[in-house]
């Protein structure tokens, strides 16, 4: 793996990396590319190369928020990125996309589980998008300091040190905990996105199946194929990692996780024919009911754990 979060930019640099490669026979892939810096060319003498894969930072799939991230992207110019990867041979992900940057709303949230459906239809990839990855603060960035002026991080050495000690919980796996809130929504609210996101994928990638298959037979047999076929492998995984968790619970939770894991599946099989609209306050309604489990890691009194339950100075 080419640890490097701008590979390519130097192309020098990175075709003469190429070439130490395939002279010592690895087989390697990048794991950070703008998306205006490889050209088709490019992964046409990286593939030569020994090159199988290339990660891109795409962020974003609503234009307003990669104009607020000050990207200097189009969305075309990341489809054409990915189309130059299937063209090529070389493997590239979908999984790279982040919510809750300052401007981030319901519909720029839409527009990005649209557009990834869109990218995995074209890699011929199923609608299984994972869950989005929450904008972090990094020290020295501009939206670090936009933090600080709205009062969300500290400016003291103290108040900073609490925040870093609890961004680096994104390493354990802690997901929308670690997000330290810089919209003009409640937690509630945000906590939605995370399932808006990938019901409202799954909307627009089945959607894509019935628009790009011609005969209703196809239209059928992709749509089991790339979409129900996986929900019931994912209610399997679900029920098969947690059944042993739940043997020896309460009857009232054992009750709970199998309404959870099986309101999941219900609501993932039946996304082909819900309108979008009617979908998304369905999720809205799992989302509500499940922000209890997510409420329970707030510290009522004391220093927060999570970044996800600081407030506003």
């Amino acid at each position: 793996i080419v640890d490097d979060e701008n590979f390519g930019s130097n192309k020098v640099q990175a075709y003469a990396c190429a070439r130490i490669m395939k002279k010592h026979g690895v087989y390697w892939s990048a794991e950070g590319a703008r998306v205006s810096s490889v050209t088709l060319e490019d992964l046409v003498f990286y593939k030569e190369h020994n090159m199988v894969a290339v990660r891109y930072g795409l962020e974003s799939g609503s234009q307003k928020i990669l104009d607020i991230m000050e990207k200097k992207i189009k969305l075309e110019d990341v489809f054409q990125a990915l189309t130059n990867c299937k063209k090529a041979g070389v493997r590239t992900t979908t999984d790279a996309f982040m919510v809750g940057m300052p401007g981030e709303t319901r519909e720029t949230v839409i527009e990005s589980a649209k557009f990834v459906a869109r990218l995995r239809f074209l890699l011929d990839m199923d609608w299984e998008n994972s869950y989005p990855n929450w904008t972090i603060a990094i020290p020295g960035t501009p939206l670090y300091e936009y933090c600080q002026q709205i009062g969300v991080i500290g400016k003291t050495v103290d108040e900073e040190e609490d925040y870093m000690y609890r961004t680096a919980l994104q390493f354990d796996d802690h997901g929308v905990l670690n997000y330290l809130n810089k919209t003009d929504f409640d937690r509630k609210e945000i906590y939605f996105w995370t399932y808006l996101y990938r019901y409202a994928g799954k909307k627009a990638f089945a959607d894509l199946v019935w628009k790009k298959n011609k005969s209703l037979k196809n239209k059928i047999i992709q749509t089991y194929k790339h979409c129900i076929k996986f929900s019931y492998d994912v209610l399997k995984y679900d029920y098969n990692r947690r059944k042993k968790q739940y043997q020896n619970k309460r009857f009232v939770e054992k009750i709970k996780w199998y309404y959870s894991i099986s309101a999941k599946f219900l609501l993932s099989v039946s996304t082909p024919i819900i309108p979008m609209k009617v979908l998304i306050q369905l999720v809205k309604l799992m989302s509500d009911f499940r922000y209890s489990t997510v409420k329970k890691y707030k510290v009522i009194n004391g220093r927060q754990k999570y970044n996800f339950f600081v407030d506003s100075a």
